[in-house]
């Protein structure tokens, strides 16, 4: 946007960090600090150090119990500077100083899909008896158990077709 206005310079100094874990791509628009305080309330990014040497990232540079491995950082982030890696049974916030999130396997086709901690904040909000049901599942595997209850539901049982 500043090239299509002409803007070539700043006033403003850089500072050039070489272990950047957010590879100089950070342009401190402020989205992932108030999406993570805002909406998931978690508050694990802020704003560190002042003037030139602000940065994003997790306090201390180390790593954070209050992240819940939301991604919603990663998702809202302008230039994708925020980099999330899931391996095994665990996510990694490379960007976040490798904090470690423990994701939730699925009973229905063994995937791991998202982060416990999250799952269980969320799962507080549904009513007991649909959240002890469903709450080892995988969004698909989800998706499918509610259709087949409503298939049993109105048909009094499995369908023909439905079997297939």
């Amino acid at each position: 946007m500043a090239a299509r206005y002409g803007v070539t310079r700043t006033p403003f100094l850089k500072t050039i960090v070489h272990d950047d874990p957010l590879g100089g791509k950070c342009i401190l628009y402020g989205l992932c600090v108030r999406v993570c305080d805002e909406i998931m309330g978690a508050s694990a990014i802020n704003f560190i150090n002042r003037g030139p040497s602000t940065v994003a990232n997790i306090l201390f540079f180390e790593e954070n119990p209050d992240c819940q491995g939301c991604r919603t950082c990663a998702k809202v982030c302008p230039t994708g500077a925020i980099v999330i890696e899931d391996l095994g049974d665990t996510r990694i916030m490379k960007s976040w100083s490798g904090t470690r999130i423990k994701l939730q396997q699925c009973t229905g086709c063994g995937i791991y899909f998202g982060p416990r901690k999250l799952l269980e904040k969320s799962l507080t909000h549904l009513d007991p008896g649909i959240a002890e049901e469903l709450r080892l599942l995988c969004p698909a595997c989800r998706s499918k158990r509610i259709a087949v209850d409503e298939i049993r539901a109105k048909t009094g049982g499995l369908s023909h077709h439905a079997r297939s």
